[in-house]
């Protein structure tokens, strides 16, 4: 008995180097996994002997492929690949043979392909850990990237030769009411070893993202990684190869596009969080909603292949494990709730700011009611005395002209200007009537 296993470890990372990635040995597009002529593959039209860009885009729908393989000669964003030059670095068995990069402004992954020794689980487990020796040696390889502190992802592919699946872990008793094939898939899909903690083996929904590809194999889908196992000896089919190439290459893409889809909503989600309803303003949760517009055009998807269903399915199962449909529901609800509330506030401002221009023209108004009832009062009073002492003068002035100036000249002057005023004030009022 002898297990044979393959491990594609996801790192987030980011590109640190000055120089692009063509200029430091790396290769645009996604790694050309050969995909080995064996009967299991023949006959199969459109197939193609490697599964480089043209076959991957062959395979997935259009709306996807920039997502996943486009890349810039000039600037670090897009699908990289680089293989290992010489004798292949090797630590504790483990040897590196390629590295691909998806990279974007904001981040990106760094794929490590890594062939495991028979002491599978421990080793894997060793290079999932944040902090360790297996953690600092895989950077080392790649000194042009910066792997961020978080626990990769996984995916594995597991085959093995013999007349019966070996053990994955020297004790036996790590999960003895399961199979070995299920411990294969718990250990390999968790990145863990027995060392690391065992889950409870009677929970039903460990294994609810299983999905059964064919008589030779499944997937086993956690939230933490993917493990593809065969369910026959690799002396029984020669399919086992091919389907470590497909591992290697779609199946890859599928765990890749994913994890684009997983931290693009996790993104929002968060930017949602820290938003403050009372200070915010409807640009923030426009350029929100043009965000999530723009994810559901380029990520948005789980039906992405155009030649089977088994990638979707992998993927679909990846997007149930994180319980996406959820998360993409939850934000674009938290965003119609922020966007009706904002429409409430600007209502109630604009209806404040409509009540406040009354009070402001009402006001206007009163003071220019008052000042024309100042106005009149003056003018009424102009009038008045206009109207008493112009008769007064005109007498006065006569009488001064007429006799000469005396207390009783000047008697008779305002008496004789009373009875003109009074006369001109009846012929007023006479005429208004």
């Amino acid at each position: 008995m002898a297990a044979d296993v393959f491990a594609c470890l996801i790192f987030r990372a980011r590109w640190k180097a000055e120089r692009t990635p063509s200029s430091r040995g790396w290769s645009p597009g996604p790694l050309p996994v050969p995909i080995p002529a064996v009967e299991a593959a023949a006959g199969r039209a459109g197939e193609s002997v490697v599964a480089d860009r043209s076959a991957r885009t062959g395979y997935f729908s259009a709306r996807v492929h920039d997502a996943l393989y486009s890349a810039q000669d000039t600037g670090a964003t897009g699908r990289w690949h680089r293989r290992s030059s010489g004798e292949p670095p090797e630590w504790t068995g483990a040897v590196v043979h390629d590295w691909e990069l998806l990279l974007d402004e904001e981040g990106g992954y760094a794929v490590a392909h890594v062939r495991l020794p028979q002491q599978a689980v421990e080793v894997l487990s060793e290079l999932t850990k944040v902090r360790g020796e297996g953690r600092r040696w895989l950077s080392a390889l790649v000194d042009d990237v910066t792997f961020e502190p978080v626990r990769p992802r996984v995916v594995t592919h597991f085959c093995w030769a013999g007349d019966r699946i070996p053990e994955p872990v020297p004790d036996p008793a790590a999960l003895a009411s399961w199979s070995p094939m299920r411990r294969w898939q718990w250990f390999l899909a968790s990145g863990t070893s027995a060392a690391d903690g065992l889950p409870d083996p009677a929970d039903p929904r460990i294994f609810a993202g299983t999905v059964h590809l064919s008589s030779d194999w499944r997937a086993a889908i956690l939230r933490d990684g993917v493990t593809y196992t065969a369910l026959t000896s690799t002396e029984a089919t020669d399919f086992h190869a091919v389907a470590r190439a497909y591992v290697r290459s779609i199946h890859l893409d599928a765990v890749l596009l994913g994890l684009l889809q997983l931290n693009a909503l996790h993104r929002i989600a968060d930017r949602i969080a820290g938003i403050r309803v009372d200070r915010t303003g409807a640009g923030a949760v426009e350029s929100l909603e043009a965000e999530i517009l723009d994810i559901r055009a380029r990520l948005w998807w789980n039906n992405v292949s155009e030649r089977g269903v088994q990638v979707a399915e992998v993927l679909r199962a990846f997007q149930n494990q994180h319980r996406m449909a959820d998360l993409y529901a939850q934000v674009v609800a938290d965003l119609d709730d922020i966007s009706r509330y904002l429409q409430a506030r600007r209502a109630r401002l604009e209806d404040e700011a409509l009540a406040d221009a009354q009070a402001r023209q009402r006001r206007a108004e009163e003071r220019h009611r008052v000042s024309e009832d100042r106005d009149r009062r003056n003018q009424t009073t102009i009038a008045v005395i206009s109207f008493v002492l112009l008769p007064f003068a005109v007498t006065f002035s006569g009488a001064a002209v007429l006799a000469e100036p005396s207390v009783s000249a000047f008697a008779w002057s305002i008496v004789a200007a009373l009875v003109l005023s009074l006369a001109l004030a009846v012929a007023s009022f006479l005429r208004d009537r």
